[in-house]
């Protein structure tokens, strides 16, 4: 099932071997692109002196006996897990491993010795480059392109595979458009599976779609609202949360904080009224945060201390982020007491991962596990402006005991 990649190029790797120095084969391969995986088994060849000099010893001997031992020395230098024959449903656990522990490079090429990859394994792949920091989106259209639109006369017609994409190829390379910020790419994609393809794009894809919206530069919150109708309201797609705030990230980003209070408000009227609407998600803690983002950048002060009172009637806890939205608010507003309550409610936050329907955020800002100097100093600065000037006095002190900051810095 696997064609070891120094077995494909074994008589070009014993020309190599055979005509130049160790410098000069080692000169010649640092240009070869990471698209040519298979070139990559030639690396332990060629670093190892010593089995340069067996190869070329061997290769004055019997033929026969030469082969024979250039495959164990060969074998000596290349990682095991590579020339092992393995079933396909291990190939593609190890091939998704490998994406999401970051070696990527591992994982494709373990991808590239498939003879014949199923269309699991090409999904793996592509994730794998969804995964990568930076994302390698190239990478994963290629792998895409070259699998999907394949043709025997391209290819030896012996080994000639041509995979059908289905809806989880789409949904890793929409992921990998999301991760890259490429909302023109995530578009065009969406619009290619059903019109190319006969896939009709599914909840995950729009959420992606619309999260590439989020994360492009400049956002495009437009086209972010308009993939979420269409998905809900003319497609009747049930989209979960995630998608949701994708697209209030996307007006967040824009400083769009109108747009932004309506998705929540749809959101909290379903829950509120039509419990059963499946289409429409309930709002989470992110959800909240994201429009208190979009207020800030809007200046909508008093907003953003009017969902954080509607968060914690509904049993939702304050974040460390959404109290520091609070604490800028109170700020802006020169609430001194009020701050000082949010700055109370800081202390006892306890901090967790960013998540999303349960699942970590890709990109998400750190959690705050408590007052730091900066929330300090926006508090302090609410009692400046509201008159508290004691308790400001008593934050001065209070900040250098816990964060070790100078009060000077601090005020």
């Amino acid at each position: 099932m696997i064609q070891p990649s120094f077995l494909r190029h074994f008589g070009t790797a014993l020309f190599l071997l055979l005509s130049v120095s160790v410098d000069d084969v080692n000169s010649f391969l640092s240009p070869i692109s990471s698209r040519e995986l298979p070139w990559r088994g030639l690396y332990p060849l060629v670093q190892d002196d010593l089995v340069v000099q067996s190869l070329r010893r061997m290769l004055s001997s019997s033929s026969s006996s030469s082969l024979s031992s250039l495959r164990m020395v060969a074998s000596s230098s290349v990682d095991p897990t590579s020339r092992k024959t393995l079933s396909y449903p291990e190939l593609e656990r190890r091939i998704v491993k490998l994406g999401r522990s970051g070696k990527t490079d591992d994982a494709l090429a373990l991808y590239s010795g498939v003879d014949r990859p199923t269309v699991r394994i090409w999904n793996a792949a592509i994730d794998a480059c969804a995964r990568a920091r930076p994302t390698r989106l190239e990478e994963a259209f290629d792998i895409f392109e070259n699998a999907a639109h394949a043709t025997t006369t391209e290819m030896d017609s012996s080994t000639a595979t041509i995979l059908k994409p289905n809806v989880f190829t789409f949904g890793a390379l929409m992921n990998a458009c999301s991760r890259a910020g490429e909302a023109k790419k995530a578009v065009d994609l969406l619009r290619s599976m059903e019109k190319d393809h006969g896939i009709a794009p599914n909840a995950v894809v729009y959420s992606s779609a619309i999260s590439a919206c989020a994360r492009s530069v400049p956002p495009k919150p437009d086209v972010a609202l308009q993939l979420l109708k269409e998905a809900v309201e003319e497609r009747q797609l049930a989209m979960n949360v995630v998608g949701f705030n994708a697209a209030i990230s996307a007006c967040a980003q824009a400083s769009d904080w109108e747009n932004a209070i309506s998705i929540l408000s749809r959101m909290e009227e379903a829950a509120r009224n039509n419990p059963s609407d499946y289409l429409v998600p309930k709002p989470d803690i992110v959800t909240y945060g994201t429009v208190f983002a979009a207020c800030e950048r809007g200046g909508q002060w008093k907003t953003v201390l009017k969902y954080a009172e509607s968060m914690q009637e509904q049993g939702l806890p304050l974040d460390g982020l959404s109290i520091m939205s609070c604490l800028h608010a109170c700020a802006e507003l020169g609430l001194a007491h009020h701050a000082l309550r949010y700055l109370n409610t800081m202390k006892s936050v306890n901090p967790t991962a960013p998540q999303t329907a349960k699942l970590e955020r890709f990109g998400a800002r750190k959690p705050l596990s408590g007052p730091d100097a900066v929330a300090y100093h926006v508090a302090i600065s609410a009692c400046a402006r509201g008159g508290a000037w004691k308790e400001g006095i008593r934050l001065l002190d209070e900040c250098r005991e816990v964060t070790g900051t100078p009060a000077n810095v601090v005020a």
